[in-house]
Formats: structure tokens, C-alpha cells, sequence
């Protein structure tokens, strides 16, 4: 892949295809993505009670920044040359802008960021394009760079995957973090003097007293005993992939508190936590089996949203480029994240405007030493009959602790039970579609409620019985690969391709899942 060029948009292809054919089609996969950083104390952010203040956020970076396997897409381009760049508003920095604007920020995105960039795009392109009264900064980078889309094909795609390969992408990406490579005949610099030209642009180019954030990324895989084996050479792929990532935060670590001490007028925060955050929802290497609580978009599937028995279902998907990308949920995680770890950043100038209004989805009071943070998660879909657990955990005591969490279950105003711990089992006996409400209460007596909408179907997702091709099953995409008329979720032999090449076998946690 030519670094500095991005990934043309593939061809609309049908949607059942042999299995040579759609090894061919993953065989393209384009991806942007990198790996997670550690512990950095953030920069210091605005009182939480200072309401009154405006900021001028600029999105850059790859399609983790640009929110690629999130759905909802701006519109394309016409004049973009680098074809689709998937920049979604179900993205991480929506979900924080929409956080800030909740708490009055008055908040405005600018998105430029582009699905297949690298370090070069951002600098060439992004920066120039970027507004000149931009407050703070926000990016992922770094991942087209090592070329990841490379790991993912021969680390976990089946078909492709190989010790020799795996091994051999997992070295080259690693040796590319902090020394200089030679592709095609041209020197190409580090990611970690890339990115330092990144921030010496930035700084260039904004006021002193801006802000850049940049942002980790999860683990490709939960942490289980992964190993493939063939032509007697054997590959511990879960291990290097894990350690390629680890390498990677501790550049980016280091990077930022070394361009932190020379006290630039631009400050970095590095947002640590995404790769714990994530722990335990990663995909699951194996071919039998997906992970039923993933936060990252599996193979041949995208947009995956909580059920609301709390796992995961998506939509199907041939769209390569949306592969092994944060999900919705995740999205939701890293804005949650950045919201914990940075707050409303210094940054933030004061104004004399009106507040945003709070978005009815997310309402909940303001976040004050007075008042508690109120966070009930959803939208919520349940199955009638069947427990559905209600997480309000992002809740949070501004002042001691919270003391009490009240659950209205059928939204009429009237809170139905009472609990000291921050999630709840219910039951819903019969189908409906109303709200969700939460009431928290924190040592000094102050509380806060939010809502979020709430559909109790009679199998667990919103399609109707007449036209559910699993009408007793949870089916959210109602994917049908082979075509019989009964969806994918419900189907025993659903006609996915799962063969490795010959000689390949792949041993997980559970044993041997390969040929």
C-alpha cells in the first residue's frame, strides 16, 4: 500500500459470492487502525460548573477517528480523490462533542478526518484543510503506517492467515514504529517522527493555549492463547499482536510527555484506558465463534449495537473496509473515555451564548459539585418475558458518593424500585415501546435523571413478526447469506466459507479450530 495515497471505494459486489471470490474481495481490506496508549495525566480542564464557554473542535486521522463500521455517513465528497471516507456521526467525537455540548460547552466539529489516511495525509492534507481558530484537536494515526490492514489479513482472516505471514507483518510493523523504512526506493520516517511533525505542524499553525488529544486503540483480539501452526513452523499470533500494540503505546507514551516538557504552546493529552476499556470485548480469533459481547466489528459484519440482554448484534456486511473497526458500542466507550479522562479542556474560551439544549436521548442534569452525572445507557430493546439488565455505571457523584439509583421502568413519572448498586434486573411481562428512567442521588442530597428510549418485542429486535426471517430469534440485520429465507441467527448451516488453506491449523483457548 503506498502510505501516502488512500484507498480507492470498492465496487458494489453481490451479496453471496464463492468462497475464492470473497477471499479475493477480503484480500483488499483497507484499514486504519493502531493500538492503545497508557497513563498520562490530562491536561487540566474547565470547572465543571464554568457552563458558559465555546470550543471549535477539528477531527483528523484514520477511520477510527472517522467512525468507519459506525453507519450514518456524511455524504461523499465529489471533488475527494481518495474515494469514501466514512466519517460517521455515531463516531467517538460526536459522541464527546455531544457530552460537551450537553454540559454547555457550546461545542462545533469540524471532521476531517478519512478512512485509510496516514501520518502523511494528516500533515499534506488534513492540517491545511483544518479552520485557523480551531480550540482543540482530536485524532487517530498511525495504523495505515505500520500497515495493520496487512495483520489483520494474515494474522486472523481465513484463507490467508499463516504463521510465516503473521509472524513476518507483526516484525516489519514493529521495526516501523520507531526507525526509518525504505519502500519502493524511498526512505519513509517513522511513525513516531511523523507524528511529532503532526503536533510541530499544529502548534505552528493554532494560538497558544490550544489543545490536541490523542486518542488509543483497543487490542485486535480478546487476550486468549491464539497459535497457528503450518508447514512446521508455529506462530504464538495472539501474543505478537498483543506486543506489537504494547510497543506502540509506549512510543506514543513517550512521545507526548516529551513534547509536553518542552512546554509548546500546544498541549497533548494521550488518552489512556481504551485498550482496558475494551478488555474482554475484543473479537475472538476463532472461526467458530464470535464473541458475544464485541466492541469491534467482527468479519462481514458492521454497525453492531447492544441488544438488550447487553450482547451484541450487527448488520451484515461485504464491505471490507468497515472490518475489524469499533462497532457503535465502542464508539460510545471511547467518547464515555475521553468525557472521564479529559472533562471540558482548558481550551474552552468563555462566552456569553446560550446553552445547547440537552439532547432527549441522552438527558440527564448538569454535572455539578451540586448535582451527580446520571447515565442510564440504551436505547434498550428486550425480549418479553426475559430479563433484561439495565446498566447505569457511567454514573457518576460529583461531590462524595451516590447513595441511591431509582429505575422507572415504564416512564410514567413514578420510580418502581430502588437500588444501592448501579445496574438492575427486570422483567418485562408483555410487548411495548415507551422510555427508560434513572434518578441518582449523591451524599449532599443532589440528584440527577436521565432517560433513554426502551422496546420490548416479542423476540428481541424490532422487526415485526410477519416479515422476521427468525421470528423467535434476535435477528437486528436480518442477514441471510445463503439465501434460503431463514436469517443467518437462527439458520444451523448458514453457508459462511470457513477453510483455511491447506496445512494451516489454527489453535485457540478451546483447541483446534483449524484444518
Amino acid at each position: 500500500m503506498n502510505i501516502m495515497k488512500r484507498a480507492r471505494p470498492l465496487p458494489v459486489l453481490p451479496l453471496v459470492l464463492s468462497a475464492p471470490a470473497l477471499l479475493s474481495l477480503l484480500g483488499l481490506l483497507s484499514l486504519s487502525i493502531l493500538s492503545p496508549p497508557p497513563l498520562q495525566a490530562p491536561a487540566q480542564a474547565v470547572d465543571a460548573g464554568q457552563q458558559d464557554v465555546t470550543l471549535n473542535v477539528a477531527l483528523l486521522g484514520d477511520s477510527y477517528s472517522a467512525g468507519s463500521g459506525a453507519g450514518d455517513y456524511e455524504a461523499e465528497d465529489p471533488d475527494d480523490p481518495g474515494g469514501k471516507a466514512y466519517r460517521s456521526r455515531n463516531s467517538w467525537a460526536h459522541h464527546y462533542v455531544d457530552w460537551l455540548n450537553e454540559r454547555g460547552a457550546h461545542a462545533t466539529l469540524t471532521n476531517l478526518a478519512h478512512s485509510s489516511s496516514t501520518t502523511g495525509d494528516v500533515i499534506n492534507e488534513q492540517i491545511g484543510e483544518m479552520p485557523s481558530d480551531t480550540d482543540l484537536v482530536m485524532l487517530t494515526i498511525g495504523g495505515n503506517d505500520v500497515h495493520f490492514p496487512d495483520i489483520v489479513k494474515r494474522c486472523f482472516m481465513v484463507g490467508l492467515r499463516s504463521a510465516s505471514g503473521c509472524r513476518e507483518t507483526v516484525q516489519t510493523a514493529d521495526s516501523r514504529l520507531e526507525s526509518e523504512a525504505v519502500e519502493g526506493g524511498v526512505a519513509v520516517p517513522s511513525v513516531r517522527s511523523q507524528t511529532r511533525s503532526i503536533l510541530e505542524k499544529l502548534d505552528a499553525k493554532l494560538a497558544d493555549g490550544a489543545q490536541v488529544i490523542l486518542v488509543g486503540y483497543p487490542y485486535l483480539a480478546t487476550d486468549a492463547s491464539y497459535t497457528l501452526r503450518n508447514w512446521g513452523k508455529s506462530y504464538d499470533a495472539g501474543s505478537g499482536v498483543r506486543g506489537l500494540t504494547d510497543q506502540a503505546t509506549a512510543m506514543q507514551s513517550s512521545l507526548v510527555q516529551e513534547w509536553n516538557a518542552a512546554a509548546p504552546g500546544l498541549q497533548a493529552t494521550f488518552v489512556d484506558g481504551t485498550a482496558t476499556a475494551f478488555s474482554g470485548h475484543e473479537p475472538d480469533p476463532s472461526v467458530w465463534a464470535r464473541n458475544d459481547y464485541r466492541w469491534i466489528n467482527e468479519f462481514f459484519e458492521t454497525e453492531g449495537r447492544r441488544a438488550g440482554d447487553g450482547t451484541t448484534t450487527s448488520t451484515w456486511s461485504l464491505d471490507p473496509a468497515v472490518f475489524y473497526h469499533p462497532n457503535m458500542i465502542g464508539h460510545e466507550q471511547i467518547g464515555d473515555l475521553i468525557a472521564k479522562q479529559v472533562g471540558i479542556p482548558s481550551a474552552a474560551k468563555p462566552a456569553g451564548a446560550r446553552r445547547a439544549p440537552i439532547a432527549p436521548a441522552l438527558a440527564a442534569a448538569d454535572a455539578t459539585p451540586e448535582t451527580p452525572f446520571a447515565w442510564i445507557q440504551g436505547p434498550y430493546v428486550a425480549r418479553a418475558g426475559e430479563k433484561l439488565t439495565i446498566d447505569a455505571s457511567a454514573s457518576y457523584a460529583t461531590a462524595g458518593q451516590i447513595t441511591s439509583y431509582e429505575w422507572d421502568f415504564d416512564g410514567d413519572g413514578v420510580y418502581d424500585e430502588t437500588t444501592s448498586t448501579p445496574t438492575v434486573d427486570h422483567v418485562f411481562a408483555s410487548e411495548a415501546e415507551g422510555s427508560l428512567a434513572l434518578r441518582v442521588t449523591q451524599s449532599n442530597g443532589g440528584s440527577a435523571v436521565a432517560t433513554t428510549d426502551l422496546l420490548v418485542s416479542d423476540d428481541g429486535d424490532s422487526t415485526p413478526a410477519a416479515t422476521d426471517n427468525c421470528p423467535t430469534v434476535g435477528n437486528w440485520g436480518q442477514t441471510d447469506y445463503d439465501g434460503d429465507g431463514l436469517g443467518d441467527e437462527c439458520d444451523p448451516a448458514p453457508g459462511y466459507p470457513t477453510a483455511d488453506k491447506d496445512g494451516v491449523t489454527v489453535e485457540t483457548a478451546g483447541g483446534s479450530d483449524g484444518n
